[in-house]
């Protein structure tokens, strides 16, 4: 008789548990990334960089449209120049 089991069909628990550790570092690096940017749903967005299609559309958005975070800066020096904290 032969293996029977995950080692059967070449699932390797390690490989698995390695798989799912660095997609969660790559989730949470672009939520640091959306967040930083001032988009609205971090969370959402970088999981949606997992799916084929959509992380070419996310990145082109990333790389060719003005960030929320440069609208605000903007708004702010046409008002009274940046904030200045106390």
């Amino acid at each position: 008789m032969g293996d029977s089991g995950y080692l059967a069909y070449g699932i390797q628990p390690l490989k698995v548990l390695g798989i799912i550790v660095v997609l969660a570092v790559v989730v949470v690096a672009w939520v640091k990334i959306f967040f930083k940017a001032g988009y609205r749903y971090p969370i959402v967005m970088a999981l949606l960089m997992l799916v084929p299609i959509a992380n070419f559309v996310l990145f082109c958005l990333l790389a060719f449209s003005k960030w929320p975070i440069q609208r605000q800066l903007e708004m702010w020096k046409k008002i009274d120049g940046i904030p200045r904290f106390r």
